[in-house]
């Protein structure tokens, strides 16, 4: 049995003999490729075309899907080719559509009926029940002069009596509530349901696939649309585990997505994939003009009228536009290259690679992913990954040591924007969101405050005094004392920041103090005056920062207290 590849990109559609046979086909869909922003959807035609020329009829695609994406093909028991593809936008008859609204209508009518009803039901059982408490709480034989305390079988009987009937009353109330908890969901269904056969959703878009076959044969055919309301959007879970003495720490990103579409479609048991690419508001770099400098010349006279008056001057010789290709054209290639039509016809394709900034993700086992808008949640992938711990601390601003575990994605794909929960020894300690990073680039997140570094800022100096004989000089000087205790298992590096003043008046000295511990860095991220210290203590290793500094100005010169 030969089988050969039939194959079609379509730009426009073309006019076809009157003769040719129309086939409904209908269809389902197979597979769809979910982008951020938008989402190719394929869809899957079994059919029997029939022998020389026939139209197959797809009315399954949605109105939103862009007709210029449409894309058909597939493969054939025998010679078939695709001579040319048709879309066009078809009403819906609105007798359908209004029948199947008004059955909804009716069954959501009958069943908030029914709600009402057990609404009565649970009032009336509730009377029953209170008239039975009470009747229990006064056990009496006879009214007015005649009445008389019950005795004991007739208190047994009463008792037994009001049990049975609270119990069943109970009951008749309970599965009222059950029932009404049923109607409640089966109505928020049906709601849906009318909301999907709105009027604004009352059309679709035909295809009309027109195929030349040698003989009548069996053939499956791929169509694949482009919708916009569809996209994903990244979230990960990041799990650390803290290490312990002679141990690494355990770090893995869980990276997972979160699919959503209102395309006017369902997809149900699909091959799902999300892609990383996404459409950018320019497909190159923009265009650099020429820059001239020239000396100034006045404007003439005669411009200046022109502009004051609203004249316009017309350009002669305007280039004319290069003329469109008509249909005759268009339908002249496609006769040429029908010429050996009863051959098989193949379709070359680009080879797809990841690069850059782009991966795709094929999801393992078929979805569902419904057309309300519900986020769909699938698992990507987990990594294990080596992971640097760090804690960082401002005392100054912060008595607590926060940890910090830096890793490196891996190089074979990007890592999107998107929100991270963080579990730091199972717990959750919080969320953060991630900038998008490139393959082998080094990303940092925050786990929170670290109890198991200890931190103490205490002020040791604080002098403000005039200084000379000669000439004496207004004097502030400020020293503190930083202590730093690891109970950690392991080694820990700890970064420290504080600060000291800066003048850019030369009036204006700012010293340090002659003790001061030397800082590891200064200026850090080019933020004058910003110190760090940087040290890498040993378990149960605590260690002494001394910071401080001396301003002194002139007399005359009035300062305020930095710190």
């Amino acid at each position: 049995m030969k089988t050969s590849l039939i194959a079609l990109a379509v730009f426009a559609g073309f006019a076809q003999s009157a003769l040719a046979a129309e086939i409904p086909a209908p269809s389902q869909i197979d597979a769809v490729t979910v982008y951020p922003e938008g989402a190719d959807v394929t869809r899957l035609v079994e059919v029997k075309v029939a022998a020389d020329d026939s139209t197959l009829v797809i009315n399954d695609v949605p109105q939103s899907a862009d007709a210029q994406s449409i894309r058909v093909e597939g493969v054939a028991e025998g010679d078939v080719s695709i001579t040319s593809v048709d879309s066009k936008l078809v009403r819906d008859g609105a007798e359908g559509l209004d029948a199947t609204r008004k059955k909804l209508n009716e069954r959501i009518e009958a069943l908030q009926d029914e709600r009402s009803g057990l609404d009565q039901l649970i009032s009336d059982k509730q009377a029953e029940r209170n008239l039975l408490l009470t009747l229990a709480q006064h056990p009496i034989d006879g009214k007015g002069e005649n009445a008389k305390p019950l005795d004991a079988s007739a208190i047994d009987t009463l008792v037994g009596t009001v049990s049975t009937r609270l119990a069943e009353s109970s009951k008749a109330i309970q599965d009222s509530h059950q029932r009404q908890r049923a109607i409640d969901k089966e109505v928020a269904e049906l709601s849906a349901q009318m909301n999907e056969q709105s009027p604004e959703k009352s059309a679709h878009l035909q295809v009309k696939v027109h195929v030349h076959a040698a003989k009548e044969a069996q053939a499956q055919f791929k169509v694949t649309y482009r919708v916009p309301e569809a996209g994903w959007h990244a979230f990960y879970d990041a799990r650390l585990s803290l290490p312990k003495a002679g141990q690494e720490a355990k770090f893995s990103l869980v990276r997972q997505a979160e699919v959503m579409q209102r395309t006017g479609e369902s997809w149900s048991n699909v091959k799902l994939t999300l892609s990383t690419a996404a459409a950018s508001g320019a497909a190159e770099a923009p265009t650099l003009d020429e820059s001239e400098v020239a000396i100034w010349q006045p404007e003439p006279l005669a411009a200046r009228k022109a502009k004051a008056t609203g004249g316009v001057t017309l350009e002669r010789n305007a280039p004319a536009s290069a003329p469109a290709m008509n249909a005759d054209q268009l339908i002249a290639k496609d006769d040429k290259g029908e010429a050996d039509a009863l051959a098989p016809v193949s379709t070359q394709q680009a080879e797809i690679q990841q690069a850059g900034f782009t991966a795709q993700y094929v999801i393992a086992a078929r979805r569902d992913v419904d057309n309300l808008g519900t986020a769909k949640a699938v698992r990507i992938d987990e990594e294990e990954l080596p992971a640097k711990l760090s804690v960082e601390a401002v005392p100054r601003l912060d008595a607590n040591a926060y940890l910090t575990a830096a890793f490196m994605a891996k190089a074979e794909a990007p890592l999107l924007a998107g929100p991270v929960h963080l579990f730091r020894d199972a717990a959750y300690v919080g969320a953060v969101n991630m900038p998008e990073l490139a393959g082998g680039e080094e990303a940092k997140l925050g786990f929170g405050v670290d109890d198991l570094v200890k931190i103490k800022r205490a002020e040791v100096k604080r002098l403000t005094a005039e200084e000379g004989i000669l000439s004496t000089s207004n004097t502030q000087e400020m020293g503190w004392l930083i202590s730093v205790n690891n109970l950690h298992d392991v080694k820990m590096p700890i970064r420290i920041l504080d600060r000291k003043p800066f003048s850019s008046d030369e009036k204006i000295l700012v010293s340090e103090r002659a003790d001061n511990t030397p800082a590891s860095v200064t200026d850090v991220e080019h933020k004058r005056g910003v110190l760090a210290w940087d040290l890498a203590l040993d378990p149960k290793a605590k260690a002494e920062i001394k910071t401080g500094y001396k301003i002194s100005a002139p007399k005359d010169v009035r300062l305020s207290l930095v710190d």
